[in-house]
């Protein structure tokens, strides 16, 4: 049954094929509703505007709010610009995909979310989905604003869903990271409404609770949005070689004349223009991601990090692989997307890249050389990191950061790209103005904080990305015994908290 749904939509994909984006015409599920999107969510913060979903989706404007589809548009100015055509979209559409395979019976199992999605709203309860979390408020994608906080909370601050597992800080309250913080939980349990070109018949049992994060600034962090996604195996299949998987469909203005690429030495992966753009002159932007913190496995004497803590013997994974595909190329059946997942080249059969890599095109087309890609067009692109053994009760977890540069050509747009994907706030500087915010999340003086100390301190880890709110004490060195004393007595003995920086 499915490869007959799969084979009427890769005719009817064929079919819709336009210089003008536009999703498919028809889902590959005639039972998914509406119902189950939260389409008025969006991280605003800086220059980049995204929308995040409750369903897989983030930089995709399914319910077209503004009379399109496009998801994330660059530079931001204001909502009236986005409906009146004066701000171009650089991400049409992107989504999370998982793929594995079942131990017991050897199944590949494929969830994603590209056009339309194979997860439903809310988290897993008793190894199933919640019914009605398509039509209750309680699963919808919430929202915090760091000028809307405990003195002045809006109605997600007040009604925050921890209980589901959104972040809370070290006084259970919920968490703001950055200036604006969206959060929301799905799951691929609901057989009944998988609708993705992709997607297996069946999935994995697996939920996912999504935070999407901006800082209210200019400069490479005003130019970029951070997400993470954290996944809890919550059924009862245990998956082998499973990968967590980033896939974009990225329209830089026009959207005929892209091309994409990827720096396998920094974990980047991006698309440019051919050139001059017909929507952005000569001057066209790039787009893309950086992986910064991968999904650990076991690797005795290594020590991985995850949320700032220290995980003795594992390692973080580096992205494993990069795959490029066209308009009407799309993988429409889990076989294609495993393939892509895996490092090869699922367009010619599944056969390894000709560059002898698990990267489409991983050249630099700054400099010339190497793989680059040719012949620009409607561009694909799909970042997976793994591969990872993900039985019941597990967690895994990913953060990407992503972000637009734009220099004075397609090609200077790469460099200026790659310098906002690798900045990190310089010693000295200070994230968000309180002293204790260690780790720079955006949240100070708790457990997180005092654990990336303590490794800081005693176990040669990375200092803290913001010197003036390490200096907890304000003496004016940051991170000495006498600054992990101030956050110790602060956290356990009713201390006094830092102040401003």
């Amino acid at each position: 049954m499915k490869l007959f749904k799969c084979f009427f939509f890769w005719v009817v994909f064929l079919s819709s094929i336009s210089v003008f984006s536009k999703p498919p015409a028809t889902s590959t599920s005639q039972n998914q509703k509406a119902g189950i999107l939260d389409n008025d969510s969006w991280i605003d913060a800086n220059n980049v505007f995204m929308f995040g979903s409750n369903s897989g989706w983030f930089a995709y404007d399914q319910g077209a709010y503004f009379g399109r589809y496009d998801g994330c548009y660059f530079p931001y100015t204001s909502e009236q610009d986005i409906t009146n055509g004066l701000t171009y979209s650089v991400v049409f559409a992107a989504g999370i995909w998982i793929g594995g395979t079942d131990s017991t019976t050897g199944d590949t199992l494929i969830t994603a979310a590209d056009y339309f999605t194979d997860f439903w709203p809310g988290p897993m309860v008793s190894g199933s989905y919640i019914a009605n979390a398509d039509s209750d408020l309680e699963y919808r994608v919430y929202k915090l604003y760091s000028d809307s906080l405990e003195n002045n909370p809006n109605l997600d601050y007040l009604e925050w869903p921890a209980a589901q597992g959104a972040p809370a800080d070290g006084d259970g309250n919920p968490k703001l990271t950055g200036d604006q913080t969206l959060w929301s939980v799905y799951n691929d349990a609901n057989y009944g409404i998988r609708g993705s070109l992709p997607g297996s018949d069946s999935g994995m049992g697996i939920e996912i609770q999504s935070t999407l994060w901006a800082t209210d600034t200019t400069g490479p962090e005003g130019m970029s949005i951070h997400s993470k996604y954290r996944l809890i195996n919550k059924g009862s299949k245990t998956l082998n070689n499973l990968f967590i998987c980033l896939w974009f469909d990225p329209d830089l203005g026009s959207v005929d004349n892209d091309l994409v690429g990827c720096d396998t030495l920094d974990d980047i992966f991006y698309c440019y223009n051919a050139g001059s753009d017909a929507n952005y002159g000569s001057a066209p932007p790039a787009v893309g991601g950086k992986l910064i913190q991968g999904p650990i496995v076991p690797s005795l004497g290594d020590t991985a990090v995850v949320d700032s803590t220290p995980v003795p013997d594992f390692k973080n994974l580096d992205m494993y692989s990069f795959g490029r595909f066209f308009d009407g190329l799309d993988p429409f059946s889990y076989d294609w997307a495993y393939q892509y997942m895996n490092g090869l080249d699922a367009s010619q059969g599944g056969i390894p890249y000709s560059n002898g890599t698990r990267f489409a095109v991983p050249g630099d087309p700054v400099a010339g050389t190497g793989d680059l890609d040719t012949n620009a067009s409607d561009r694909r692109m799909m970042t997976s990191f793994g591969p990872l053994t993900f039985r019941p009760n597990d967690t895994q977890q990913i953060i990407v950061k992503l972000a637009v540069g734009q220099g004075t050509s397609a090609l200077t747009s790469i460099t200026d790209l790659k310098n906002n994907l690798n900045y990190v706030p310089g010693p000295g500087s200070c994230c968000i103005g309180i002293r204790g915010d260690v780790d720079g999340n955006g949240t100070d003086n708790n457990i997180l904080d005092l654990n990336y100390m303590v490794n800081d301190i005693f176990r040669g880890g990375p200092p803290s990305p913001c010197s003036l709110e390490a200096d907890i004490d304000s003496n004016g060195t940051p991170s000495t015994i006498l600054d992990l004393n101030f956050l110790v007595n602060d956290i356990f003995r009713g201390g006094p908290s830092p102040g401003p920086c």
